[in-house]
């Protein structure tokens, strides 16, 4: 599914899903930028990712 822009639903979907697979799989913080990276590209069909919402599914909220 490709998907051209993100609703800010989509990205609390995305940072749920992050934040699940972390809880879950016990992610190392070294990873986690890569992890979400991944999930957004998952998510998208795109290759590249927006730096600004990779640092915002990082952040602890």
């Amino acid at each position: 599914m490709a998907k051209s822009h993100l609703t800010a639903l989509d990205a609390e979907i995305l940072k749920k899903a992050f934040q699940n697979d972390v809880r879950y799989n016990k992610t190392p913080e070294a990873e986690r930028r890569e992890l979400a990276a991944k999930i957004i590209r998952a998510y998208t069909g795109s290759k590249t990712v927006d730096p600004k919402l990779v640092d915002w599914m990082c952040t602890q909220r």
